[in-house]
């Protein structure tokens, strides 16, 4: 479903914060589409600091005054030999893919005037492909 649809398929009154990395950066282009939607804005956040996340929840709280929904969308995926993998590309991808999704739901629920505080949110982890695909190589495959 294109972004455009989902904003068009809202109710009345309801607001879409999106919030995505490099917004001035490599993804200035989808940060532009999305914020010209109706009802949308695009923040600034890194499921990767604890800073960024805690400034965009911070902004959203100001503006709206809660979050109802938050979906954690944010992924990265690793593919190839497990042992032609290092460990900080495997590091890498848990920081984004399981720290980066606890951060932003402990941030969001803890914070004032959070979820907690409000006693209701939503949260939903969604991802458009696999975290891990690694093949255990000779040794996964029988083959030594």
């Amino acid at each position: 479903m294109h972004s455009s649809q989902v904003v068009a398929d809202l109710p009345a009154g309801h607001s879409v914060i999106a919030a995505m990395r490099g917004v001035n950066g490599k993804n200035t282009a989808a940060a532009k589409e999305l914020g010209a939607l109706p009802n949308v804005e695009v923040v600034e956040m890194d499921v990767t600091s604890e800073q960024s996340v805690n400034a965009a929840i911070q902004q959203t709280l100001k503006q709206h005054g809660r979050i109802d929904v938050l979906i954690n969308n944010a992924g990265v995926a690793g593919f190839g030999l497990l042992e032609a993998t290092s460990i900080d590309q495997i590091k890498r991808i848990f920081e984004v893919n399981l720290f980066g999704v606890i951060r932003t739901y402990q941030i969001a629920w803890t914070f004032p005037n959070g979820n907690r505080q409000q006693g209701s949110g939503l949260w939903s982890r969604q991802a458009r492909g696999p975290g891990f695909l690694w093949s255990g190589g000779a040794a996964g495959s029988g083959n030594i």
